[in-house]
């Protein structure tokens, strides 16, 4: 028996389809993640119906706001129970540009933004699990085979505005036929960020990372392109001709999920299709591809960063950041040792950080992972850590409740939430 499944995307098309198999596998907790309450519960009570399985739960995520995001986890923070699969399957296909306050367009930002930020936020549970229960849980992102129709252009990656902005911008979504091959570069964005994860991780798999494509299905992702005119008339013929069901593609988002139980290493970092790995696009492996996922991957992080310090509350009274050094202004400046009034002021766009565990149960020997814990434990103390080709960095301890974080990375970011 599975113990616990999470998929985003849950209420309809593949992603309902794999919960369906997954409730099948009779899973310990099934848990479907939706943004709309009663979408949502609409497929629980589906759920419930076509397949018996009576414990499914419906947890609320918006992955077009942070903060939504971050309540999620948090709340899955909370709730200590552990994580075994994880399955990301959250795509949006417009051709019209929508963005939210951040102004980065809302495709692109779910891809490359809010998807990397849910799977580091919940990493630390998985890795959690894995430690405890001795298995090794599964994190799998749908892609698709689109990624092999586009590429970024070189001077995109060498413009130094943050890649994931530069893209996301009203005025790149302007330029001719970007906003009709966007979610194409989407779900490329889906394949560079699993390929920058795993190449984070130790080499011994405590946590297999796939991207999955499930084929050319006739899923509602389509809905807007399907509404009207010729265009509309002629997809829905070759939906009709070549298309697979939802069903017959979530074959492929379960097998990233449990296949291979004997040899799971075979499938980490992977581009899977057909229960098989895949090469992916030849822009993925080249030298443009590996410096673009190097970009979204370090562009990312510093977007979170900012996230998390700006939603941080720095006027707490009970927060060692309340001396008038706001996180925000630590996070833009200070690269060096954190001050002492405001300890969350070491950063470095070489980082990653995420809610995690114990400190002691966490460190890593490998030089590519590094562990730190801001702890409830007082007073205030520090506690050193280097990597074998890093500069050292600080476990930072505060009197108060803080979250504890994990960095992946030659350098730690620290900072309170």
């Amino acid at each position: 028996m599975i113990p616990t499944v999470l998929v985003l995307g849950a209420n309809t098309g593949l992603g309902f389809e794999a919960t369906k198999h997954f409730a099948t596998m009779n899973p310990a907790r099934l848990i479907l993640a939706c943004r709309s309450e009663t979408r949502g519960q609409a497929a629980v009570d589906k759920l419930k119906a076509q397949t018996g399985y009576q414990h499914a739960e419906l947890w609320l995520v918006d992955l077009s706001d942070l903060d939504s995001i971050k309540r999620f986890a948090d709340k899955f923070e909370a709730d200590g129970g552990r994580l075994d699969i994880l399955v990301e399957n959250a795509a949006v296909s417009t051709e019209m540009f929508r963005a939210g306050e951040d102004g980065i367009e809302s495709s692109l930002k779910i891809a490359a933004l809010s998807t990397p930020y849910v799977a580091l936020r919940l990493l630390p549970i998985m890795l959690r699990t894995a430690r405890e229960h001795s298995s090794i849980p599964r994190l799998v992102v749908v892609s698709s085979e689109v990624h092999y129709w586009t590429d970024i252009k070189k001077e995109v990656i060498d413009d130094p505005m943050n890649i994931i902005k530069k893209l996301g911008s009203k005025d790149y979504c302007n330029l001719k036929n970007v906003m009709g091959t966007r979610y194409w570069l989407t779900k490329l964005a889906n394949v560079l960020f699993v390929r920058a994860l795993t190449a984070r991780l130790p080499a011994s798999p405590t946590l297999i990372v796939t991207a999955v494509n499930p084929g050319f299905c006739s899923t509602e992702l389509m809905r807007e392109a399907q509404s009207s005119g010729i265009g509309a008339f002629v997809l829905s013929i070759v939906y009709a001709l070549l298309a697979l069901t939802p069903e017959q593609g979530s074959r492929n988002l379960v097998f990233a999920a449990v296949g291979e139980p004997d040899q799971p290493g075979k499938l980490q970092g992977q581009f899977l299709f057909n229960k098989q790995p895949v090469e992916p696009s030849d822009f993925v492996v080249s030298e443009d591809g590996k410096r673009a996922e190097e970009r979204f991957w370090y562009d990312m992080l510093d977007i979170v960063a900012v996230y998390r310090a700006e939603s941080s509350r720095p006027n707490d009274p009970q927060s060692e950041c309340a001396s008038g050094l706001g996180p925000s202004r630590a996070i833009e400046s200070h690269r060096g040792d954190p001050s002492p009034s405001c300890p969350a002021s070491l950063t470095s766009r070489r980082s990653i950080s995420a809610a995690f565990g114990e400190w002691d149960d966490c460190v890593r020997e490998e030089s590519s992972v590094e562990v730190f814990r801001v702890a409830p434990e007082g007073p205030n103390r520090t506690r050193t850590s280097a990597s074998a080709n890093g500069p050292k960095c600080r476990l930072i301890t505060s009197p108060r409740r803080a979250s504890d974080w994990i960095h992946i990375g030659r350098v730690a970011s620290i900072y309170y939430t």
